[in-house]
């Protein structure tokens, strides 16, 4: 479940309102909120929640996503498991539709795991089957040929989101 609040407006103070984007564990918008699924709260002093108002459609534009996994020998065990899980949340939490996924891997060199697709199973599967071994270059991650993220990313066909998941450790290149 994912609760967001963003565009915060104080401008009408002592009323406040806010942005809130709540999603289910399936990834579904939820739309029928009502104050009585909020606490709000102000140094320790509960406030009233005057109203709530959902809209009954979201609209997501689509999105390109390239997950850069490290790969490196310092990846092994559990850093290389975590990694996993963020990336099948991503994975899991793409919206159906016109948006695609790629992944690309990273130590020494770089390679393509999987180019742009909207399959989530053939995705999920991909990334069960990475491993970790030798060091560690930031320049194949993003810049270098054949597979960097940056390369990668021209074939996207909507708006580029690249997203790395490293355990930050470059012991060997950077």
């Amino acid at each position: 479940q994912t609760l967001d609040i963003s565009d915060i407006d104080a401008s009408a103070f002592p009323i406040i309102k806010a942005k809130v984007l709540a999603v289910n564990a399936a990834g579904e918008p939820m739309s029928n909120l009502k104050p009585a699924d909020f606490n709000v709260s102000e140094e320790g002093n509960v406030r009233k929640i005057l109203s709530v108002t959902c809209q009954t459609q979201t609209f997501m534009n689509p999105v390109s996503t390239i997950l850069v996994m490290d790969a490196s020998g310092s990846m092994q065990a559990r850093f290389l498991s975590l990694a996993k899980n963020a990336a099948h949340a991503w994975i899991n939490a793409m919206p159906d539709g016109n948006s695609e996924c790629a992944i690309t891997a990273f130590n020494y060199s770089n390679f393509l795991i999987q180019d742009f697709t909207n399959d989530k199973l053939l995705l999920n599967s991909k990334v069960d089957n990475l491993f970790a071994s030798g060091g560690t270059s930031y320049n194949a991650a993003f810049i270098d040929e054949q597979y960097g993220a940056l390369l990668v990313s021209k074939n996207a066909r909507n708006q580029k989101v690249i997203v790395i998941m490293t355990d930050g450790m470059s012991l060997t290149r950077t």
